[in-house]
């Protein structure tokens, strides 16, 4: 198969959308497709790392001042006009030497209008989506996360004909995840090293602000301190690190697995990290850095093994050392989550599976 993936990165809106869909491309090619990608020239993007992973990148540039066309809660999150977006991505698409067989689109910020228009070339689309919060019109709809009455969020938003592959079992994890799954060790420290990460680009600077707030509780077991290379704060976070000697920073690491295999807890995002989590059996103090991750973090509540702190602009000292208080005390009587053993890394096999069905007419 010929795929194309249409996805962004930026500061505002980080960077999972674009880790997520580079490990579905690698799936995909590992299995002898071909895959290109398609992304705006948004500040903070990831088209070069894109390239760095041997894929080839079409871009749309940013055009300034350009009218945003369209109503949804995260429109401008394409910095620009949809119609123009489907357009300059039709062209692309007409110009391949190949015919194209899938366009798969990861974007809260373009629905079914941008879908219908781009079904006019390419007439398979599959959705990434998590907020079901828009129409679509696509042939297949994924959405890894947990929620009670998943395929009831997006009755209305999509046609009949869409087949939804709804939940962890279809989480889109890296390799390094699967392998690093397989070799745990149990944990037995009494002192709890953290893991403190917000996503490549933490606009906020929420990292900072519990690494001040650690500071203050004289909490001296390890902490890792993960960034992106985007992260428009790194310095000031890496400067304040150096003032805490139990703290190791990391920025822009290929080893994300093995920090969390070796942390006992971590405080983050609720972002594209969460499956990952579960992969490896962490669990986390939540903190939302955005209107999106709210519901993701109150469903990922209800499963009993993290804790949601709520909005970052909410975040206290207070409510911090009560719920790391907690956070601590749970762990002395943890047992393995349920959604350690479904959470194991053949999502993107099963999707890629799943494509292939479609394009030989078949849907179950």
């Amino acid at each position: 198969m010929n795929i194309c993936i249409r996805v962004d990165a930026s500061t505002e809106m980080g960077t999972g959308h674009v880790m997520r869909c580079l490990t579905l491309a690698k799936e995909l090619v590992q299995q002898g497709n071909n895959v290109f990608f398609i992304s705006r020239t948004l500040p903070g993007n990831l088209i070069d790392y894109t390239r760095r992973q041997g894929f080839t990148v079409f871009t749309i540039d940013v055009m300034e001042n350009e009218e945003n066309d369209n109503h949804l809660i995260h429109s401008a999150w394409l910095q620009g006009n949809f119609k123009r977006d489907a357009e300059v991505t039709k062209t692309i698409l007409e110009s391949c030497p190949h015919k194209i067989h899938w366009v798969i689109v990861d974007h809260y910020a373009l629905d079914k209008n941008w879908e219908k228009d781009v079904k006019k070339v390419v007439p398979r689309i599959l959705v990434i989506d998590d907020l079901a919060d828009r129409k679509h019109d696509c042939s297949l709809l994924i959405d890894q996360n947990d929620y009670a009455g998943a395929k009831e969020r997006y009755a209305g938003l999509i046609p009949d004909y869409t087949l939804l592959l709804l939940g962890p079992k279809y989480s889109l994890l890296r390799d390094e995840f699967i392998n690093e799954k397989k070799t745990l060790r149990k944990k037995s420290k009494e002192k709890k090293t953290i893991l403190v990460f917000f996503g490549g680009t933490d606009p906020l600077n929420v990292t900072l602000k519990i690494l001040m707030f650690l500071k203050e509780m004289n909490y001296t077991s390890s902490i890792h301190v993960v960034v992106g290379g985007s992260n428009p704060n790194k310095q000031i976070v890496q400067n304040f690190c150096l003032g805490m000697p139990h703290v190791l920073y990391h920025e822009q690491i290929d080893n994300m697995s093995k920090i969390m295999s070796e942390s006992d807890f971590a405080i983050c995002a609720g972002g594209s990290t969460t499956w990952e989590r579960y992969c490896l059996g962490l669990p986390a103090i939540l903190i939302a850095v955005s209107y999106n991750q709210i519901g993701i973090c109150q469903s990922i509540q209800n499963l009993g093994f993290d804790l949601y702190l709520g909005t970052a602009s909410e975040l206290t000292i207070e409510s911090f050392v009560d719920a790391l208080n907690k956070m601590v005390e749970n762990l002395s009587t943890a047992t393995k989550h349920p959604l350690f053993d479904i959470v194991d890394g053949l999502g993107k096999k099963r999707i890629v599976e799943q494509m292939n069905k479609m394009l030989l007419g078949v849907t179950q």
